[in-house]
């Protein structure tokens, strides 16, 4: 009877040790794949998060660019107005420089955006890569809203400059685009063509709606940029608690 209780211990002591390890192994095993698997995420993570960085900062010296255009425009605008009232006196060739400069502007549309990247790293990835909410959310809104914002306003623009040209052919104008021939079609010194463009009122009514349009194109740029800026600090943020390399972003170095 002694050795019979004893060899029951002896196995069952044996039974208990194996399952510790068995159990052990497993758990060994679905922690190292949980760990795998993390490391799987992080590397598409990193990756994904590096080309929206580029992309990003990229973006956000191209609004810059775009804004100081916009400013240096309005500038002009402005003189070519004071011209009109005739408060100051420009030459025939900065006031058809001035007319030229209405047709034609340096912009920030989606194009210069590269969304292709959010979209095929991020968006449709088949399942949520950035685990981050609000990193996620935070570049949902500059992605899905503020790039879709700034291409209305490029198109509001396009509109502008073709109502401009239409305008400007509706009023018997023209600009001097190094065309000697256009002077004989039209049968007028071109200083006569400027002079009376500048008179016409649907025509300077016409750049000072496009002066109110600069102010509200440039407001929603300087948005836009806030919201790039904040995007950019946040996946730095996510590149350091990682332990990711990565090349930071500086607002001043854009020129």
């Amino acid at each position: 009877m002694i050795l019979f209780n004893l060899w029951t211990k002896i196995k069952a002591g044996n039974l208990i040790a194996e399952f510790l390890i068995v159990t052990l192994s497993v758990t060994a095993a679905l922690a190292g794949d949980k760990y795998l698997a993390h490391l799987s995420t992080l590397e598409q993570e990193e990756v994904a998060l590096k080309l929206i960085h580029d992309d990003l900062k990229q973006n956000y010296k191209q609004l810059q660019w775009t804004i100081k255009d916009i400013e240096r425009e309005d500038s002009v605008f402005v003189n070519l107005l004071r011209h009109a009232a005739k408060d100051t006196v420009l030459s025939d060739s900065t006031v058809n420089a001035a007319f030229k400069d209405f047709l034609h502007f340096f912009y920030f549309d989606r194009t210069v955006a590269n969304v292709h990247n959010y979209d095929a790293k991020i968006k449709n990835a088949g399942k949520q890569i950035i685990q981050s909410d609000s990193l996620s959310n935070m570049l949902a809104i500059y992605y899905d809203r503020k790039l879709n914002n700034l291409t209305l306003w490029t198109d509001g623009r396009y509109t502008m400059v073709k109502d401009m040209m239409h305008l400007i052919t509706q009023e018997g104008a023209y600009l001097d685009h190094g065309l000697p021939y256009m002077h004989k079609i039209k049968g007028k010194a071109f200083n006569e063509v400027l002079d009376g463009m500048t008179s016409n009122i649907r025509i300077m009514g016409a750049v000072s709606d496009q002066l109110w349009y600069n102010e509200m194109h440039i407001e929603s740029m300087r948005n836009a940029s806030v919201i790039v800026s904040d995007s950019i600090t946040a996946i730095e943020g996510f590149f350091i608690n990682n332990g990711l390399n990565y090349d930071p972003f500086d607002p001043e170095d854009i020129w």
